[in-house]
């Protein structure tokens, strides 16, 4: 993630760490919103989903099974 687009996803390991949490799925992780009823975000393009999910348990977001 590059340039702006890194920006809108920065939150997911920085001021909203605590509103997300990568979940185990397959080989890598799926961010996963806490609660009652947690949603699944969902990226267009590999790359930056690649990315978000290599951040997130780096800034130390716990990684949980499902």
């Amino acid at each position: 993630m590059t340039g702006s687009s890194s920006v809108g996803y920065a939150a997911l390991w920085t001021t909203d760490r605590d509103a997300r949490v990568p979940e185990r799925a397959g080989d890598g992780c799926l961010p996963l919103s806490r609660g009652p009823a947690p949603s699944c975000l969902v990226t267009r393009h590999e790359e930056p989903a690649e990315r978000i999910v290599a951040r997130m348990p780096a800034a130390g977001v716990e990684v949980v099974a499902p």
